[in-house]
């Protein structure tokens, strides 16, 4: 049985999770990550795996037939399209979310949780699609809703007080200002104003929040390639 938060080679996660060799680890070595990524949430520290938190119990991966990585990526291929042909607005996120807890099909056979999906996505939605548009939308509970242009020409606002250059701009007076008009309490504003040296981008997300609900998110327009795969 692994330990939480302690330091496994590969061969030592081969022997002690999956009780295989090292060789057939090393084999299949992102197989068997994903499929490590279905119970417990993990990363890497140089050439050692850490394994942080249980996301579920452990079962013993199937040495049954093989699921070629053809069929996983086809069967990812179809869902994508069946998303994107009804609503071409979407990220990569957003499609591993939607198919995760969407496809019943690929969720039952697989097994996937989002990270393992996002992997899938990536390069299937890269080769198989352009991205003629960009656009700033409301993500809420799951789903990408449109901004009003008021909306959005004040997140671009907000963003340009996280990374402009203009001297007359000052977060902690937005924070200020946030905090006097009633938007945010006073301990949301001393975590803000904490927080506003260590990740810009992610102090206006939070500001953003406190006052509408809601973050906004950059999202694609997928349209499909010309070129079909034959």
């Amino acid at each position: 049985m692994v330990e939480l938060n302690k330091k496994y080679s590969g061969k030592e996660l081969a022997k002690e999770l999956f009780n295989i060799s090292d060789g057939t680890f090393r084999n299949s070595k992102q197989e068997y990550l994903n499929y490590m990524s279905e119970f417990y949430e993990w990363h890497q520290e140089k050439s050692k795996y850490v394994l942080t938190k249980e996301i579920k119990p452990f079962v013993p991966k199937a040495k049954g037939r093989k699921i070629s990585k053809d069929k996983i990526n086809n069967d990812y291929e179809h869902a994508i399209h069946e998303i994107l042909s009804i609503e071409p607005w979407n990220t990569g996120a957003g499609l591993a979310r939607d198919i995760t807890f969407g496809n019943e099909y690929i969720s039952k056979t697989y097994h996937h949780q989002v990270r393992t999906a996002y992997n899938y996505i990536q390069p299937i939605t890269k080769e198989n699609y352009n991205i003629t548009d960009k656009q700033w939308k409301a993500s809420i509970d799951g789903h990408y809703e449109n901004m009003e242009l008021e909306e959005i020409n004040e997140w671009k606002q907000l963003l340009n007080a996280c990374f402009g250059n203009k001297k007359d701009i000052s977060m902690e007076q937005d924070l200020a200002i946030l905090r006097e008009n009633g938007d945010i309490s006073e301990e949301d504003y001393k975590n803000a104003l904490a927080k506003l040296n260590d990740n810009k981008y992610q102090v206006a997300l939070d500001m953003w929040k406190l006052k509408y609900g809601y973050r906004p998110v950059r999202v694609n327009r997928y349209e499909r390639k010309m070129i079909e795969k034959l």
